[in-house]
């Protein structure tokens, strides 16, 4: 159901502020202010000041149906809340915290500290327009015995801070004010599906060079836009396609680059309701005589993807930037998808990145587990006689699991349509093939009840989406974590285990969904190793490789383990093994919510 920018708005707030009103309720301690819990509240009450100001949501369907010719419509998430009495506001919960406006806390570094007096609350000016009250961050602590990692390895996939539900700091989360924040930024680059230019210029501490790569229609503008340095690429797009990426690039004082692969698009609403993860380089630098490795060449590949004329020109800056720099200590490689006929990017990419490092199984001696955690899944690409193929289903995990043999060109990609013929491979590899969606009763449980699904997109009701009913139903898995409980994810995740979960073979944290348009279709006959893609994807691949044979432990957020030299941790918002749907479970459908209600009774 659409509605106007208003209605939306006032849907989220009211949403917001039944959140704070049941924090009051339930639990009148829930803030808790001590020397450690600083800087969570520069954080959090920064990203909670204001309700988000838009919710711009899309189906795959719709999704892929932005042209040049039309504007992004607001989405009307759900009916309208009910009014809450006596609500807890944002405002009465800075006035808690003492805190009078969020915009006046000045977060300050370790190395910044030395500067501040030992009084750590003070007034820094004495003009009204510069006076800013300075949190020190909090002293540090005694390492835990209980750690989570190794200090000599960082775990490649970290949590996105979630307010609602992180009470405390997790380990290595971020906001995207810690992202875009640091004062030496000179260069931003933002590639993304969406786009809250106010919300996103609000995170920034310095005046760099931002450039923002998007469809039209994706970006809500802002008047802050006249006060910074910044580019706007606007890309075409085909009817049925996307321009989906999620990352950000940084340098630093021209000198040092940092890549940033996120799961959410770059608005407030997806940085605060659904679990969200992110990827980092390490520190790069620049070097002169630098060897170039796979992931600094897909990722210039990617660029130069970027084929229209404009678009072109304005990032061959960023593509020569790339060059400069020193990759070699970044781990995985960068795996994307560009629009158009290609046999080297999408799930053709994906395949070629593994086979080169022998991890497309050959043998089926023992068993293995194929998982798929998305929060879109597109309609069949292609049905008869009521029988539907998936792409994941029939063309990526058979692909993968080696069913069509190394060596594509003798083979034809793609299983008949329908369940017999996915359930004959699997018997064949001796495998199993799972996917993660959110049940209809997760959603509803969570604490955003109903709002917090409309970032997830399945519809099996429709014409031919029924098609896949008895294909996906049985492959259905749930989404849990005792951090963040039902709350759905907006990740998207791809691995393979051959242990049951116990470690993992290979892992790719991406924007695919599970579509044609994301990863391709499936290709035509008498051309096997060619198919058509739609959108623009990014993604990073870790394998075992990658860390010297180290193994790959799959862990929740959240959680902590002590880890030996040889284990790699792997932080996932959700848990694995995953449980199996139960018998009165139902995968969420966005379309059915007006008819249903939510823990709220909304």
């Amino acid at each position: 159901m659409l509605g106007d920018e208003k209605s939306v708005r006032d849907i989220v707030r009211e949403s917001w502020l039944r959140r704070f009103e049941k924090m009051q309720a339930g639990n009148s301690d829930t803030v808790v202010v001590d020397d450690t819990d600083h800087e969570m509240i520069a954080r959090t009450d920064k990203v909670e000041k204001e309700p988000p100001r838009e919710i711009i949501v899309l189906s795959d369907e719709e999704e892929s149906s932005v042209t040049s010719k039309q504007s992004l419509t607001p989405i009307k998430l759900r009916k309208r809340a009910r009014s809450p009495g006596s609500p807890f506001t944002s405002e009465s919960f800075a006035k808690r915290m003492s805190i009078t406006d969020p915009n006046d806390v000045v977060y300050v570094s370790s190395d910044e500290e030395k500067e501040v007096p030992k009084n750590v609350l003070k007034e820094a000016g004495s003009s009204s327009e510069t006076k800013k009250r300075v949190l020190l961050p909090p002293k540090k602590k005694q390492r835990n015995p209980q750690t989570p990692h190794n200090d000599s390895i960082v775990p490649p996939f970290n949590p996105i801070h979630n307010p609602t539900y992180d009470r405390h700091i997790l380990t290595r989360s971020q906001t995207l004010s810690t992202i875009l924040g640091s004062p030496d930024i000179t260069h931003s680059y933002l590639f993304s599906f969406q786009y809250d230019m106010d919300f996103i210029l609000r995170q920034y501490n310095a005046h760099p060079k931002i450039m923002a790569v998007f469809q039209r229609g994706t970006l809500v503008p802002s008047d802050l836009i006249n006060e910074h340095n910044i580019s706007l690429v606007e890309i075409t797009m085909e009817q049925y396609s996307s321009h989906h990426p999620k990352f950000i690039i940084n340098i630093h004082n021209n000198s040092e680059m940092r890549i940033w692969l996120l799961s959410c698009n770059l608005t407030n609403a997806e940085f605060n309701y659904n679990n969200q993860m992110y990827w980092v380089s390490p520190p790069l630098f620049k070097k002169q005589n630098i060897t170039q490795n796979k992931f600094q060449n897909n990722l210039i590949r990617y660029i130069d993807g970027y084929t229209q004329n404009h678009a072109r020109a304005k990032l061959s800056h960023l593509k020569t930037s790339i060059m400069e720099f020193d990759f070699s200590l970044v781990k995985g490689d960068f795996i994307s998808s560009v629009p158009g006929p290609t046999s080297s990017y999408g799930y053709l990419g994906l395949f070629k990145s593994l086979e080169s490092q022998g991890l497309i199984p050959n043998t089926w001696n023992h068993r293995r587990k194929l998982l798929y955690q998305s929060s879109s899944i597109a309609g069949p690409v292609r049905w008869k006689n009521e029988q539907a193929s998936n792409i994941f289903t029939h063309a990526i995990a058979p692909l993968l699991l080696g069913q069509f043999g190394q060596d594509l060109s003798k083979s034809k990609i793609g299983l008949l349509p329908g369940t017999a013929s996915v359930d004959t491979f699997e018997r064949e590899t001796n495998s199993e093939v799972l996917i993660i969606f959110p049940t209809e009763k997760g959603v509803g449980s969570s604490l955003f009840g109903y709002d917090s699904g409309g970032w997830s997109h399945y519809n099996p009701e429709s014409k031919i989406g029924q098609f896949q009913q008895s294909l996906l139903n049985p492959r259905f898995h749930k989404s849990y974590t005792q951090q963040r409980k039902t709350n759905p994810s907006h990740t998207k995740f791809l691995m393979m285990s051959s242990d049951n979960f116990k470690t993992l073979d290979w892992v790719l944290f991406t924007s695919h969904n599970i579509s044609k348009q994301a990863w391709g279709d499936l290709p035509k006959r008498g051309n096997s190793l060619e198919c058509v893609i739609k959108n623009f994807e990014t993604g990073v691949l870790i394998t075992k490789n990658d860390y010297d044979g180290r193994k790959l432990v799959p862990l929740e957020i959240g959680t902590q383990k002590i880890m030996s030299d040889d284990e790699v941790p792997i932080y996932l918002p959700f848990h694995v093994p995953p449980e199996k749907y139960g018998a009165g479970d139902v995968p969420w459908c966005l379309q059915k919510f007006n008819s249903l209600q939510d823990h709220d009774n909304n």
